[in-house]
């Protein structure tokens, strides 16, 4: 049993295959990942921790329109540019009125910045109401006060409804102070159509309790073979979450898995078929305070044969020292597949199948000679990266009888992913 080591927590697995008097298939390596819990992650869930959104109220003598109005769309792709600056020189120090209009539902912030020749500083807030007449308003936290030459980023945080109107407070402490403003927002609208090898921007935070939501983005991948699914948390040094492959109709066809950055066992790989619709379900994404509380999600799509091999008339045969890949497709089923060797004398005969591939769900192995089932079906785990197996059959412990033997392989429940197998010697 060889041991593997690894930086995080280390598991070793032994798996032994009794046949009585008629052979032995025994497992004699399987190298296993690291398990990590996300309570582990200290780093990570620190920096995960979440401010509430805080509103101050006021009251002021008089608050000013600018006359001018802006939009907020939503930044759907870490590729979408912000909005243009707008704004103007503001005559008479006090508090000016800007309506914002949101073109998505989510997150609102608006950023700010004062030329370097103004003589004066100015405030930007994200007002939750106001009541132009009276001069009294509520706001979120955090505001943005911009100094002449700088500029301010992320004012509000501010829940906003698609085609709603909503307001923004500039509050100049000087004559002639020449400010602009540009407003977007983090949408957590969910079931948006995420392309491929594209990452699609999402609100971390849903609420006034800043609840993180658990978000569908629906994909249709052009390749049979598989997905691979990263998140990265914005203003975070790593990022974390748990990701669940659904099909159509929204019914998991995985496990939820840890995804993890700085760990490449904390991968969120899945098997797809082409041209098919499915969902990806990202949970407990935040990103950090300073970055608004976004994320982004991508996924990249890779082609692997499925083979098919699903009966054993079909066995694939390999030869010796040879491998062969093939992929499970995620769904609601258990498919299996057939594989065939050759041993052309009285030796030992190992297989290894490489599991790295496949993170939901474990594999089932089983070998045959012809219709005899040599040892019991041995169970691959999901954290398994490999499983070496040793078949024994006659009379000398440890070597194989000449020829043929059949190998099958099952997909167990949400299990899906490439794997390969190998006929070693």
């Amino acid at each position: 049993m060889k041991k593997v080591l690894k930086r995080l927590l280390v598991l070793t697995l032994v798996a032994t295959f009794a046949l009585g008097s008629a052979g032995v298939f025994a497992a004699n390596d399987s190298s296993i990942d690291s398990t990590l819990e996300k309570n582990n992650l200290s780093s990570s869930t620190a920096e995960k921790q979440v401010k509430t959104v805080s509103k101050k109220t006021e009251n002021v003598k008089k608050i000013k329109a600018t006359g001018y109005d802006i939009v907020a769309p939503a930044l759907t792709y870490n590729t979408t540019s912000k909005p243009a600056y707008r704004g103007g020189n503001l005559a008479v120090a006090g508090y000016y009125q800007i309506i914002v209009r949101a073109n998505a539902t989510g997150k609102l912030y608006v950023d700010g910045s004062v030329s370097s020749s103004s003589k004066g500083s100015a405030t930007v807030y994200v007002c939750s109401s106001l009541d132009i007449n009276s001069g009294r308003f509520t706001y979120i936290s955090p505001s943005k006060t911009i100094s002449p030459g700088k500029s301010g980023i992320g004012a509000g945080g501010l829940d906003v409804v698609a085609g709603r109107n909503y307001n923004v407070l500039v509050k100049t402490n000087a004559d002639n102070v020449n400010v602009n403003v540009k407003s977007y927002i983090y949408t957590y609208t969910s079931g948006r159509t995420l392309p491929v090898n594209k990452t699609m921007l999402s609100s971390g935070i849903k609420g006034n309790s800043n609840v993180s939501p658990e978000l569908l983005y629906k994909i249709k991948p052009s390749k049979t073979g598989t997905i691979s699914v990263s998140i990265t948390e914005y203003g975070m040094s790593s990022s974390a979450a748990y990701v669940t492959l659904y099909n159509s109709k929204k019914k998991a066809i995985s496990s939820k898995l840890w995804y993890y950055s700085k760990s490449g066992a904390y991968r969120a790989y899945f098997g797809v078929k082409a041209n098919t619709t499915y969902y990806i379900k990202i949970t407990d994404a935040r990103g950090s305070y300073a970055s608004q509380y976004k994320y982004g999600v991508k996924y990249t799509n890779t082609k692997v044969t499925d083979r098919n091999l699903s009966k054993k008339s079909k066995a694939k045969t390999i030869k010796r020292k040879k491998s062969m890949s093939t992929v499970f497709v995620a769904s609601t089923g258990k498919s299996v597949d057939w594989y065939k060797i050759k041993v052309s004398k009285k030796r030992k005969t190992q297989i290894k199948i490489y599991t790295s591939g496949i993170k939901s769900g474990n594999l089932y192995v089983t070998v045959y000679k012809g219709k005899k089932k040599i040892g019991s079906t041995k169970k691959i785990p999901y954290y398994a990266n490999s499983f070496t197996g040793t078949i024994t059959y006659g009379t000398s412990y440890g070597k194989a009888n000449k020829g043929t033997y059949y190998i099958k392989v099952q997909q167990g429940a949400k299990s899906s992913g490439k794997y390969s197998i190998k006929y070693v010697k």
